[in-house]
Parts: structure tokens; C-alpha cells; sequence
């Protein structure tokens, strides 16, 4: 029998919430059904503390009968809005795929964050360091355009991720980089191969670890 697993979107961008399914969907493979859920009352992008407060608040506000009959729930955005309040709710696991994300990129060991949205910087270092890693955190990058007008163009937004990343590793003797985003999935799968260093897909390295969960069934 399948394990169900819920992808729930902190934002209101359905498109990102397809996207995102997308890839779980493909990781997952064989053994899993995935369900997408996206918040419409929350901010349509995470791109400042506020927008993070306001998914935050939006999540407490869905139903218990929104997780029910899951086996696992995926919180699909980067700074992993209200995970803890949400933990508490539910009796299934719960992984963020931006603890995800750190976790697997600080086993590699010195690793850096590339992402689009600025006014995030110093809740991404708290973020870091709340999970243990501080001391293999080299720092964000950021790409410089608007980071909707990137979304707005995802071969554009390929093309800044990819001069980021390759300036971050001419700067810095690292082992992974992570780039930072839920959106961001599609941009990440592809670019993967392209760098000498591992290159975490935050919703992949979820994926993995909901697999982690039953591997020994």
C-alpha cells in the first residue's frame, strides 16, 4: 500500500505548488502518492520575515482534517514557516526542506545558501545555526535581480542561479551549495552535474529523508 505524503505549499503561487510536486512526485517514484496543498491566504512568495509570519499564520489556521489519512507531511518552502507550532499538531513527521536542505549539505561539510530574496538573510543564518551548522556555513549569495521578475523567466533565473553559484566558488573552497527555495525546484534540477560540489535541492533532500523514514519496511 502506498504511503500518502503531503506536499503543503506555505504560499499562494498554485503554480509553485505544481512544480513542486512535480519533482516529489518524481523522487518518491514507486510507494508513494503525493498530494499538494497550496495555502490561499498566504503571501503569493516567503520573501521577508513578514511573508514568513504571515505563512506561519496561515498554517495554524488549516483544519486537522487537512493532514488526514497522511503518513508524512512535507513543508514546502525554504524557511520552513511555523514547522514547529505545525509539529505539534500533527501526529505524523513533519520535515521542512529547509532543515532538510542544511542538514544534508553540512554532511558534505563548508557549504553556502544562493537564493533570490534578500530580507531573508539573517533569518536564513538563524535558521543555519538553529540546526547545528553554523560552523560550516561560508553565507548566502544572492543572485541580484528581483526575485519575481526571475520567477517570471525560469531561464533567466537558471542563468542567475548558475553565475552565483560559479562566483560563490570562485570565492570559496566549498563542498556543497544549496539553492535556497521552494520556487526554486525546477532550477535546481536543472542545474545539477553542472558544478564540481554537491548541489542541494532542498525538496530532493526532503524526499530523501521521507524515503529514510521507511526504508527498513
Amino acid at each position: 500500500m502506498a504511503r500518502r505524503v503531503l506536499l503543503l505549499n506555505p504560499n499562494s503561487t498554485a503554480a509553485h505548488t505544481a512544480a513542486m510536486l512535480a519533482t516529489a512526485r518524481r523522487v518518491l517514484a514507486t510507494g508513494y502518492q503525493v498530494d499538494g496543498l497550496t495555502l490561499a491566504d498566504a503571501p503569493p512568495l516567503l520573501a521577508s520575515p513578514a511573508d514568513l509570519q504571515a505563512a506561519a499564520s496561515a498554517l495554524a489556521r488549516l483544519p486537522a482534517q487537512a493532514f488526514a489519512g497522511f503518513d508524512a507531511v512535507l513543508l514546502a518552502a525554504f524557511g520552513d514557516p511555523g514547522s514547529a507550532a505545525l509539529r505539534a499538531r500533527l501526529r505524523v513527521p513533519l520535515l521542512g526542506i529547509g532543515a532538510c536542505a542544511i542538514q544534508a549539505a553540512a554532511a558534505h561539510g563548508r557549504f553556502a545558501i544562493v537564493t533570490i530574496t534578500p530580507e531573508l538573510q539573517t533569518a536564513i543564518a538563524s535558521q543555519v545555526a538553529h540546526h547545528g551548522c553554523a560552523a560550516q556555513y561560508a553565507g548566502l549569495r544572492l543572485t541580484g535581480a528581483a526575485a519575481q521578475t526571475l520567477l517570471d523567466d525560469p531561464s533567466a533565473l537558471r542563468e542567475a542561479l548558475a553565475q552565483c553559484i560559479e562566483a560563490t566558488l570562485a570565492e570559496e573552497a566549498l563542498a556543497a551549495v544549496i539553492i535556497g527555495g521552494g520556487p526554486l525546484v525546477a532550477a535546481a534540477e536543472a542545474l545539477q552535474g553542472r558544478f564540481d560540489v554537491a548541489l542541494i535541492n532542498p525538496l530532493e533532500a526532503a524526499c530523501r529523508q521521507v524515503r529514510a523514514l521507511w526504508a527498513g519496511d
